[in-house]
């Protein structure tokens, strides 16, 4: 079952992929992309960049280089016209990133196909569809009641979102919110490689009863119950992307598991304020059909 269900995962990516070669000359909104793999979009940028190991707007400039590689090799335009085709407005920078991905520039790339064609265009077409290795981690399937939160809103680069939680927690602390029980969420709206730094979108939560309301920035939301894949992450918070790798790349996949469309949040079970980064607990909660 879990093979059949892998498989399921890289057909829809390899489709996507064909789709992305067919409108190398058009704006490719993510939305567009996750629709044609038939995932959320809250999800489909983790699930390729974990799976294909870089993401969508790499993964579209290597396909444009490609194409320019070939034509390199197969017709004599000039070579900045080549370059124009592949979207870089400057003969140097198609050079430098031309070179980066064959070893020679697009000029020398030409005439060694020319003398001897032993450097084919497509010699970098294999990438992976599933990460080399895994990581050891514990991950299971938990189903959450819906949980009511307070939050305040964090937008810019994630790790400068100490601010929001030291509103929220000030707030929440004067109204004697926090107790043993009380739950330090996050949520992240935006995937860092494909979104700009300054419109990162974050929610800093924390659990609250029914009988609170917001209040000036704090607002209240809920995040739906219902079936996650909870995946225990222990150690530095920088270490997280590798554990959403490990997860969206390779078990999910494994397990033939599909994300719901709704975003992940992640569990704070120790305060980084007195815990040491190495025995930090987080747990990522991944919403599931």
């Amino acid at each position: 079952m879990n093979r059949v269900c892998s498989v399921d995962y890289r057909m829809r990516l390899v489709r996507v992929m064909n789709y992305i070669d067919a409108n190398l000359d058009r704006d490719l909104p993510l939305e567009e992309l996750a629709a044609e793999a038939c995932f959320s979009a809250f999800h489909f940028h983790r699930v390729f960049r974990s799976m294909l190991g870089m993401t969508v707007a790499g993964y579209v400039r290597r396909r444009k280089l490609v194409r320019a590689a070939r034509r390199l090799v197969d017709t004599g335009d000039p070579v900045v016209d080549i370059a124009l085709e592949a979207g870089y407005g400057a003969h140097e920078s198609f050079t430098r990133s031309f070179r980066s991905m064959y070893g020679l520039s697009p000029s020398e790339f030409r005439e060694q196909s020319r003398l001897k064609p032993v450097i084919s265009p497509d010699a970098l077409e294999l990438i992976p569809l599933l990460p080399p290795g895994g990581i050891d981690m514990d991950i299971s399937i938990k189903t959450f009641e819906l949980i009511r939160v307070a939050c305040v809103r964090h937008v810019g680069p994630y790790a400068a979102c100490e601010p929001a939680w030291q509103k929220l927690c000030g707030w929440a602390g004067q109204k004697g919110l926090l107790g043993p029980d009380t739950l330090a969420i996050g949520i992240s709206y935006d995937e860092p490689s494909s979104t700009p730094a300054e419109l990162l979108r974050f929610d800093a939560c924390v659990s609250v009863p029914d009988s609170v309301q917001g209040e000036g920035e704090v607002g209240i939301k809920t995040i739906p119950g219902g079936k996650y894949a909870v995946a225990v992450h222990v150690g530095s918070y920088s270490g997280l992307e590798q554990a959403y790798k490990e997860l969206y790349g390779r078990w999910l996949p494994e397990q033939g598991l599909k994300p719901r469309d709704e975003p992940a949040f992640e569990i704070y079970r120790t305060d980084p304020s007195i815990t040491p980064a190495d025995k930090l607990i987080t747990e990522i909660c991944v919403p599931l059909e």
